[in-house]
């Protein structure tokens, strides 16, 4: 789908990105997902908190890949996006399912010194 809108000339958009990278977390393409949200700048389109959540999701999504979800976290702070409620539950999950449960503490301190207040799924 994302080859062939770029040969119809259709200029994808960041919700454009934000579908395929999401399709790859389904599909359990984490590696393709991180390429897409990586693409967008090709395409001087900025991604949103979404996108890295997207692209959170996807690392979730078959094997733990937690390593890359931290350092996407980290992206999103470079950019001045502020990771959300989604974004820190996402990774909590992943650091707990991996057993790396000082990285998902890590996370939950963080929202406890920012304005986001950790919820029920938090």
């Amino acid at each position: 789908l994302f080859s062939k809108s770029l040969r119809q000339a259709v200029l994808p958009s960041v919700i454009f990105f934000n579908s395929s990278i999401s399709a790859c977390a389904k599909g359990k393409q984490w590696r393709q997902a991180l390429v897409l949200l990586s693409a967008m700048k090709l395409y001087q389109l900025a991604p949103s908190v979404a996108s890295f959540n997207a692209s959170i999701n996807a690392c979730s999504s078959e094997e733990a890949h937690w390593e890359f979800a931290l350092s996407l976290v980290d992206s999103m702070i470079h950019l001045y996006l502020a990771p959300d409620n989604i974004t820190l539950s996402t990774i909590a999950s992943l650091c707990a399912e991996s057993s790396h449960w000082a990285a998902a503490l890590s996370m939950l301190t963080e929202a406890e010194h920012s304005s986001l207040t950790p919820d029920i799924v938090t």
